[in-house]
């Protein structure tokens, strides 16, 4: 059959009882009756089709017989998606997969840009006799355009994958001088900012009666001033050793009468 074609298949047996025809295609039943209407025909139509005839009456009385079915047509690339985009970080190896089926079997080829390195890593010029498969390896150095082409004497079907290579992730990122004078000055507000809510607190509390801000120390400097008393006593001590030293120095350097 030709690609997007009709066609009708029969399957009759002689009995003299009446019989029943049941078609399978690959253990599935897909119709009944002596005819078989295969319609706008696609690659999914190719197959072996099988017809059972019975005899309801005398179920061991039954025969079969099949007809292989080949749709003949150019390439038709699997996937619905006739261009893929995709994002990947550069230095990796990425594989792209394509797959085309047709009668006859086409042939399978890449045409990449922007790649440096490429490796075309499985051919598979049939998968089943109807079906052909190839994986290239890709480095991503930069952005990449990459087409399978698939093609017969029956006509030509291509597949695009856009790749776009994202930088690599880094730790840490440099730091400019414009970046450290900006952080120097942010940091210096924060400061300032801390200082003037400390001073805040400190206030407050203060009001409150909480910090005595240093008043009992100096009263108790202001109590212990020197008193009248204390002058005489140290006044009268010093009289004495004065009075003790004349008294030596008149009785020539001899101690004092009761001086024992």
């Amino acid at each position: 059959m030709i690609k997007g074609e009709d066609l009708t298949a029969s399957c009759n047996a002689l009995s003299s009882l009446k019989t029943s025809t049941v078609w399978y295609k690959e253990g599935k039943q897909v119709g009944k009756g002596n005819t078989l209407h295969l319609q706008d025909a696609t690659y999914d139509t190719t197959g072996e089709y099988k017809c059972e005839v019975t005899v309801p009456s005398l179920p061991a009385l039954k025969t079969s017989g099949s007809v292989n079915i080949i749709v003949q047509g150019g390439p038709q690339l699997i996937g619905v998606e006739q261009e893929v985009q995709l994002e990947e970080v550069q230095g990796m190896m990425i594989n792209l997969s394509c797959e085309a089926v047709g009668h006859p079997l086409p042939s399978i080829s890449w045409s990449i840009i922007g790649g440096q390195h490429w490796l075309e890593v499985e051919v598979v010029n049939k998968v089943n006799e109807h079906m052909a498969r190839s994986v290239v390896s890709v480095q991503v150095t930069s952005d990449i355009s990459a087409q399978c082409n698939a093609s017969s004497e029956m006509g030509t079907e291509v597949k695009t994958f856009s790749i776009r290579a994202v930088p690599r992730a880094t730790t840490t990122a440099p730091f400019s001088p414009v970046d450290r004078s900006g952080g120097i000055i942010v940091g210096i507000i924060v400061c300032l900012l801390l200082l003037a809510i400390l001073g805040s607190v400190l206030y407050f509390l203060y009001k409150k009666g909480k910090i005595p801000c240093g008043r009992s120390g100096k009263q108790e400097i202001s109590n212990k001033e020197i008193t009248k008393d204390d002058i005489v006593v140290e006044m009268k001590t010093n009289l004495k050793t004065e009075e003790t030293v004349l008294l030596k120095a008149v009785n020539g350097g001899k101690g004092m009468p009761n001086d024992k």
